[in-house]
């Protein structure tokens, strides 16, 4: 029906344009990748430039999940957008080219996507900053298999990388990457033995946001003593940090002085 509405050339515009939309989605999500582009080039004298823009991105993202990372950066090689800055700069890292991936994640700011996007950017972009190599081709392994959804190839990616750099010089990072995405999906011990390795480095930059995540970890477990122990050592250790106010917060709440968040 939507190919229907996109095809017919009689269309009102105001039916065309949202089902061609809609019909380029649809064939993302399907991996139909070719002929998602192929709709989407078809189209794009029936979208608005903006409906265009983001169908290009979401198209590209397919691209480079399906591993056709060049392709994904041909189509997306002339967005100056802060979105599209943002997407250039995670493909860049899926080619482990950390030092381009900082530039143009830099630029994009906090104002690419939603709120959520902005900060885990800010946080991917902390992580980077110990890394001298301009390229890191294992970090590119690790975050192109967390990008199609497997963890357990990014988490043994990113703990081998973790064991081939010094903890001050990226080590640190890559491994609280690793215990954090254990910590997601539920392998408590083998996250509570990645972050706290993390957090004894206490020169590395990842150090309290592993607290942070460990003391959260705790929490959640039901081992709220524990937690809150780890806490008040990420605001002793680390008070000028950032993550500072996050770990009051998770201490009243590991407390039961406030509502989980």
């Amino acid at each position: 029906m939507l190919a229907g509405l996109a095809d017919e050339g009689g269309a009102p515009a105001n039916l065309a344009a949202p089902a061609t939309a809609t019909l380029v989605r649809l064939l993302v999500e399907e991996g139909k990748f070719d002929e998602a582009e192929q709709r989407l080039s078809a189209a794009k004298g029936k979208l608005s430039a903006e409906d265009s823009a983001d169908l290009t991105r979401r198209v590209a993202l397919g691209w480079a999940r399906s591993g056709k990372l060049d392709r994904a950066d041909r189509m997306v090689a002339g967005d100056s957008s802060v979105n599209g800055l943002a997407l250039r700069g995670e493909l860049k890292l899926l080619h482990g080219e950390m030092g381009a991936a900082r530039d143009l994640l830099q630029q994009a700011g906090p104002y690419a996507g939603s709120r959520e996007d902005a900060t885990e950017r800010t946080t991917l972009l902390a992580l980077l900053q110990p890394l001298e190599a301009d390229t890191v081709p294992e970090i590119g392994v690790g975050f192109l298999a967390l990008a199609r959804a497997d963890t357990t190839a990014a988490v043994a990616a990113f703990t081998s990388l973790a064991g081939s750099l010094p903890a001050d010089k990226g080590g640190a990072e890559a491994r609280f990457l690793a215990g954090r995405l254990e910590a997601r999906r539920g392998r408590t011990k083998e996250a509570e033995s990645l972050l706290r390795a993390t957090a004894v480095t206490k020169d590395a930059a990842a150090a309290p946001a592993a607290l942070l995540e460990l003391g959260r970890l705790l929490s959640r477990g039901g081992r709220n003593q524990e937690a809150v122990a780890v806490l008040e050592q990420l605001i002793l250790d680390h008070p000028r940090s950032a993550l500072v106010p996050q770990a009051r917060r998770a201490i009243d709440e590991a407390r039961g002085a406030v509502p989980p968040s």
